[in-house]
């Protein structure tokens, strides 16, 4: 069929948009190619035939300083955003008050949990950390997000250099292009024999069944999109594959997707920028190929002062000359300065050039944010006051914060909430997720983040709450009726929410307020028992007093 105005075909039109990408993203293979080879070498797949080499590509690093930031970067960005140790989000809605209903927060409740199970169980704990090493070396990373028959989904992370995307209108990631290699036997079984090339075709009919051969794959949204047909190649989403350079106009797979699969987070990028264009290994890279020529320099320089070159006269040409401790070489000293010694003197501080040395690696940990990611387990313990305070503590937290806030929120949209919302969708397809409550007709669900850092950010907000009291209890020491200013039920609520408890832990406010009523009733009803009481035992004590004595009540009757 035709697709474009000019009578193109379909497969025509995507080697068009593939051809484009592709252009657009090889000027960015300079830089990555610099950054793998003096950072992670094995990373960067410049050809589809680089898989499954095992030759070394390391020559380059002789200090890992930058190897082993990056590494703590990966680690840190993980069990600060995404740690499966604990919960780092939950599902609420965009009208506050009807996430605060009592049913509807159980369920958003019982939905998060279940979606955090169902993550447990995939490969996802594994394939985050890959992203986050991607963005912090090369400012961009990607994954695919496939429906998987086994564990529902599965997270493939793809190595920067194999992959192309392009943006929708409003800056986000909406086209995504692949090219890897299958061998014609993987070929046959997953896209069937019949649908293979004529070349395909022959190398399987000749048994060569391990023949690589260069794969095409392509998600775009659909021009063909039609809500009312069922079959997967006019869903919202369309993914063809194809074989490079085959002539035949026909595909591998014709298929589609109902959410775009593909994850593809940015370090930092402008909004006119498909590719990020910043990110710690960018900014330290100077630092990093420095460190290494400083490096290889000192080692130079020691090398020379402990086994420096030498100087002989020419008349110990064929002697043999020992520089083993101990050893003697002969020679007979006919004028001053004609025996062996160095060729030059080396006079060098090693002790300066170290010093250059670590300043050039505290540049490069601090781009990678390695003291921040180890603030509280590098921090300073030798002193007069190695106990921190809590103020200390929550400084450091909001230092931290204050560096990577605006990594955090960028990833919240481009990496967590997409994926969140693909999971639940697929949860959803598979009946995982039990039905929701009638309030929640028509609402819309978002994403709050609970993580380390997502909660310390909303920490600093609790930070204030508690100022706020710690300030207000004198006041209200002073003038009673300002307690009734304070709610101190939505206080509560705010503080759970900031913590992400659990919702059973909390009643409702038309519960408490219920619950308020009846003790104070309750307490009313008590403070009469007790008037009543003490009513009756004065009546007694009155009616027992003598009236022939002299005391104040018979003086007040003969006052009368």
């Amino acid at each position: 069929m035709n697709y474009g105005k000019d009578g193109i075909t379909k497969r025509e039109q995507y080697q068009r948009t593939y051809a484009a990408l592709w252009d657009e993203k090889s000027s960015f293979d300079a830089t990555w190619r610099e950054l793998a080879d003096f950072v992670k070498p094995k990373r960067l797949r410049a050809y589809t035939s680089d898989r499954n080499k095992g030759d070394r590509r390391n020559q380059k690093i002789i200090d890992s300083t930058a190897t082993f930031a990056l590494r703590t970067l990966q680690a840190g960005m993980h069990a600060g955003l995404t740690s499966p140790s604990r919960p780092w989000f939950q599902l609420s809605t965009s009208d506050p008050d009807l996430a605060k209903f009592k049913p509807v927060k159980q369920w958003l409740h019982d939905v998060t949990q279940l979606m955090l199970s169902r993550l447990l169980k995939s490969n996802i704990y594994t394939a985050l950390p890959t992203l986050y090493a991607d963005q912090g070396l090369f400012a961009t990373a990607a994954m695919a997000l496939m429906e998987d028959s086994r564990e529902l989904f599965r997270c493939y992370p793809y190595p920067i250099g194999t992959y192309a995307i392009g943006l929708s209108r409003r800056s986000t990631v909406d086209t995504f292009i692949r090219e890897y290699q299958m061998s014609v036997r993987q070929l046959a079984d997953e896209f069937g024999l019949e649908n293979l090339s004529i070349t395909a075709k022959n190398l399987y009919d000749r048994g060569n069944y391990e023949a690589q051969v260069d794969v095409c794959w392509i998600v775009a949204p659909n021009p063909e999109h039609d809500p009312e047909r069922l079959a997967a190649k006019y869903k919202p989403w369309a993914s063809c594959h194809f074989e490079k350079g085959a002539a035949s106009d026909t595909f591998l797979r014709e298929s589609g997707f109902d959410e775009f699969p593909i994850i593809a987070p940015r370090w930092e990028a402008t909004p006119e920028d498909v590719w990020g264009t910043e990110s710690p290994g960018m900014n330290a890279i100077g630092d990093i190929k420095g460190l290494q020529t400083m490096t290889k320099r000192k080692a130079q320089a020691v090398e020379k002062m402990i086994n420096p070159p030498l100087q002989a006269p020419s008349h110990l040409q064929n002697q043999v000359i020992s520089l083993l401790p101990g050893g003697v070489t002969f020679a007979d000293q006919t004028q001053a300065n004609n025996g062996i010694r160095p060729i030059h003197d080396i006079v060098m501080s090693i002790e300066d050039v170290r010093v250059d040395i670590n300043d050039m690696r505290y540049l490069i940990q601090t781009a990678f944010y390695q003291p921040l990611f180890l603030m509280m387990a590098t921090a300073d313990a030798t002193g007069a006051n190695p106990q921190k305070t809590a103020r200390e503590i929550e400084e450091r937290h909001e230092e931290k914060l204050l560096a990577l806030g605006p990594v955090v929120e960028r990833n919240n949209d481009e990496l967590h909430e997409p994926t969140i919302d693909r999971v639940y969708a697929m949860m959803d397809r598979a009946g995982e997720i039990p039905p929701a409550p009638p309030d929640l007709e028509g609402a819309e669900l978002k994403v709050e983040y609970l993580s380390i850092m997502s909660q310390a950010q909303k920490l600093v907000g609790v930070t204030g709450l508690r100022n706020f009291l710690r300030d207000a209890a004198p006041l209200v020491e002073i003038f009673p009726e300002t307690r009734y200013k304070i709610k101190p039920f939505r206080i509560l609520d705010e503080l759970g929410d900031a913590y992400g408890i659990n919702p059973e832990i909390l009643e409702s406010d038309d519960v408490a307020e219920g619950q308020l009523q009846q003790a104070q009733q309750a307490a009313a009803e008590q403070r009469q028992v007790e008037m009543a009481a003490q009513a009756a035992k004065a009546g007694r004590d009155l009616g027992s007093t003598p009236m022939n004595e002299d005391t104040a009540l018979t003086r007040v009757l003969q006052g009368a």
